[in-house]
């Protein structure tokens, strides 16, 4: 009888250690210094002396780090930074200057630009010495956030056409071949070259005023393919010009598409 109730208690506690794993009642809490993310694709690894001090709400859009005092005190408090990304690995941090918020850019990779969104108000209670020394040793190191992160996994945005993939800037994505590259030009106008299989410049994608005096102007060459695409979300038209003797028409289509 008394065999019978020790394996029953056995039973019992892994069942109820099953259901205590399987629960997710509240933001994950790191005690390890490393951090991994497939959601967004990025992995943290944090100083080791940060260990049980800071705590992680991860969505499917970013990653936000607190500091563990403030935040088991005051809820949702204790912010110290947001880790987010863009699609496109062109993205500058002239670009990320003209946001509202401070924002740093911290890695660029598997076509995605990543980067840190620091808090715009005070995060601490000025009365409580403790919580406010703890909070601010860890936020004069955020700055260093883009020595502890790395590409974690495979995770690349996913193209619609089979054989091309999504690149861009902070003012456009387009989806090129695979097997293409989207590079910047060292010009003051906006504009990047897109170069071939074969290291060739097939096109130019270039950002120019809505309704500017460029819009409607025909191609000089006869071997050059000019289109216009319209952002209504920034009143701004993307020149594109194409080489037609070194990309046909339907690969001009998906990337116009």
């Amino acid at each position: 009888m008394k065999r019978n109730i020790v394996i029953a208690m056995l039973i019992l506690s892994i069942i109820g250690l099953g259901v205590s794993c399987g629960q997710n009642d509240g933001p994950e809490i790191k005690n390890s210094t490393v951090y991994e993310s497939e959601a967004i694709g990025l992995s943290i690894e944090f100083p080791s002396e940060w260990e049980d001090k800071y705590v992680i709400e991860e969505t499917e859009e970013n990653i936000t780090v607190f500091s563990k005092k403030v935040y088991e005190k005051y809820p949702g408090g204790g912010l110290l930074f947001t880790i987010e990304r863009k699609i496109g690995e062109l993205i500058t941090q002239e670009d990320m200057q003209q946001e509202p918020v401070t924002q740093q850019i911290i890695l660029q990779g598997n076509g995605y630009t990543y980067f840190t969104r620091l808090p715009s108000d005070v995060q601490y209670p000025l009365d409580e010495p403790e919580l406010l020394s703890e909070y601010q040793t860890l936020s004069e190191q955020v700055h260093n956030v883009h020595q502890w992160v790395y590409l974690f996994g495979d995770h690349k945005p996913m193209a619609h056409n089979q054989g091309f993939k999504i690149v861009g800037s902070s003012f456009f994505t387009v989806e090129i071949p695979t097997d293409w590259a989207l590079k910047a030009i060292e010009e003051p106008i906006l504009s990047w070259s897109l170069y071939n299989q074969d290291n060739n410049e097939a096109g130019v994608i270039e950002l120019i005023p809505y309704k500017s005096e460029k819009a409607g102007e025909k191609p000089t060459a006869v071997n050059i393919v000019r289109e216009y695409l319209y952002n209504p979300d920034t009143s701004r038209e993307i020149e594109l010009l194409f080489n037609s003797e070194l990309v046909d028409q339907e690969t001009m289509e998906k990337i116009k598409g």
